[in-house]
């Protein structure tokens, strides 16, 4: 078994010394390795110039710059897509109150007009329809629709149950 080239630079044992002379492939491994020892001893530590330092802690900054600059840029980006989704969410769950208001609306008006008769209640109620109609079609954001859509629900449904009540009322 060979000896750890780390081991063959340090002071070996008298078995490991035995064991290099009778292996070539040991032997000549230690060789270059004092061979390299040696020579880095004589090698000369040289100083870059001071320009070439600069740049370094120059460019150490830009990077250090450039890791905020993507770290802000992807909070931004997430930011955005966290925002759009929620917009997409609130406006998806508005148009579903609306088509539920209109549809209860729908339902309610098939009750009002089931009878084959038009009383002056239905009438007055017809007209209090036309005009919330009107605000309907100027309202310009879907809260306001929405409320809108909500007080024509409540108008049809006193409508509804207040006709059972009244008996002596007239046709037109």
């Amino acid at each position: 078994m060979h000896i750890n080239s780390d081991r063959l630079k340090e002071s070996l044992t008298e078995l490991e010394l035995r064991h290099i002379e009778q292996c070539t492939q040991c032997a000549t491994e230690r060789t270059k390795l004092m061979a390299l020892t040696v020579s880095a001893k004589h090698i000369e530590i040289m100083q870059p110039p001071a320009a070439v330092w600069q740049d370094i802690s120059r460019n150490v900054k830009a990077k250090k710059y450039s890791m905020f600059r993507r770290f802000l840029y992807s909070s931004a980006a997430s930011v955005f897509f966290a925002a759009v989704t929620w917009l997409m969410w609130s406006n998806y769950n508005l148009q579903q109150q609306i088509e539920d208001v209109l549809l209860v609306n729908m339902m309610l008006e098939d009750k009002v007009n089931f009878e084959q008769r038009i009383t002056f209640r239905q009438a007055a109620l017809v007209e209090q329809l036309r005009n919330l109609d009107g605000e309907l079609y100027q309202a310009t954001t879907t809260k306001e629709k929405l409320d809108i859509l909500q007080k024509r629900k409540e108008l049809i449904q006193q409508h509804l149950l207040s006709t059972g009540e009244d008996e002596n009322e007239f046709s037109i």
